[in-house]
C-alpha cells in the first residue's frame, strides 16, 4: 500500500488536499487510502466524511478510497461565492490524480454523485446511489403524509 501524507504529515482523516476551484484555492479535508480502482464516497448532508469509517477500512486493501469531505462540511470549507459540488469533486479526480473512480453517494451524496456523472461521464465508471431523491418530481402521496405526520410531531 502506497502511504499518502496530508500537509501535517498525518494518514487518513487528517490529510488536507489544496484545490483551485471556482471560488479560488481551498483545502479540503479528504480520507485517501489504499491502491487499485479508485472508490469515491460520498457523504450525507446531516455528515462528513467519517460516515463511511467503515467501507473505507473494508475497501482500502483492496481498491483506493477517498472520500472527502464536501464543501461546508466537516474539515472543508464553507463557500465564499458560486459553486458546485460536482466540479469540486471533478477538480479532486485531477488533484490526486484519479482519472475514473466508481462514485458511491448517501442522500445528498448521491445526488452530488449523479451531477458529477451527468457532467464528467467519462471521469465515473459506476454509480451506487444510496436513499436520493434523483428523479423524483413529486413525492408521492404517501411520502407527503408521512412527511405531514413528522412535522406536526416536532411542532407538539
Amino acid at each position: 500500500m502506497v502511504e499518502r501524507r496530508g500537509l501535517a504529515g498525518e494518514r487518513g482523516y487528517h490529510r488536507e488536499i489544496r484545490l483551485e476551484t471556482t471560488t479560488g484555492p481551498d483545502v479540503f479535508g479528504t480520507t485517501d487510502e489504499g491502491d487499485g480502482a479508485c472508490l469515491l464516497f460520498l457523504h450525507a448532508g446531516i455528515a462528513d466524511r467519517r460516515m463511511w469509517a467503515g467501507q473505507i477500512a473494508t475497501y482500502r486493501s483492496s481498491f483506493r478510497v477517498v472520500a472527502p469531505d464536501l464543501r461546508g462540511f466537516g474539515e472543508s470549507p464553507v463557500a465564499t461565492g458560486p459553486f458546485a459540488h460536482h466540479l469540486d469533486m471533478s477538480a479532486l479526480f485531477d488533484r490526486c490524480g484519479v482519472r475514473r473512480a466508481v462514485v458511491v453517494g448517501n442522500s445528498y451524496g448521491a445526488n452530488v454523485a449523479l451531477d458529477l456523472a451527468i457532467a464528467f461521464p467519462e471521469r465515473v465508471v459506476a454509480l451506487v446511489l444510496v436513499s436520493t431523491l434523483a428523479g423524483m418530481d413529486q413525492p408521492s402521496d404517501v411520502l407527503n403524509e408521512v412527511w405531514r405526520r413528522s412535522e406536526a410531531a416536532f411542532a407538539e
